[in-house]
């Protein structure tokens, strides 16, 4: 009779290696849950914690459903979480890692370099030139 064999989890320890080391996200590919990712804030691997938040799209939906279902369609969208904003906490330092916002794009949240300097924020489309001087 066959023996059952073991399942091995991604922390198994391994006879030559040790535990295998469970694989990151990157931060700009988080979505609407948990992740496991190298924070950039404490410099450890943590999951994300999801803060949820309504968007103005969340209160107009709501709006709508008022006007076809009646009142009680008002509590829809708030309880279904749809249009909602999302953001990423690091499970460590809790410091936000990435905000999700709904319907677009991940914004990455980076430290300050050393020099004390803020660094903005660069959309995916790249740096928009500055304006022009109109003199």
């Amino acid at each position: 009779m066959e023996q059952p064999q073991e399942l091995k989890t991604d922390m198994d320890p391994s006879p030559t290696t040790g535990p295998t080391p469970r694989p990151t996200i990157p931060l700009e590919h988080l979505d609407d849950s948990p992740r496991f990712i190298d924070c950039p804030f404490c410099e450890q691997k943590a999951w994300t914690k999801i803060v949820q938040e309504h968007s103005d799209e969340t209160k107009r939906t709501a709006c709508l459903c008022c006007f076809c279902v009646g009142v009680f369609g008002v509590w829809m969208p708030f309880v279904f979480r749809w249009h909602q904003h999302c953001h990423h906490l690091c499970t460590n330092c809790e410091a936000e890692v990435a905000f999700k916002p709904n319907g677009r794009p991940v914004e990455v949240r980076r430290p300050a370099p050393k020099g004390g300097v803020e660094v903005p924020y660069v959309s995916p489309e790249g740096p928009k030139p500055p304006p022009a001087d109109h003199e």
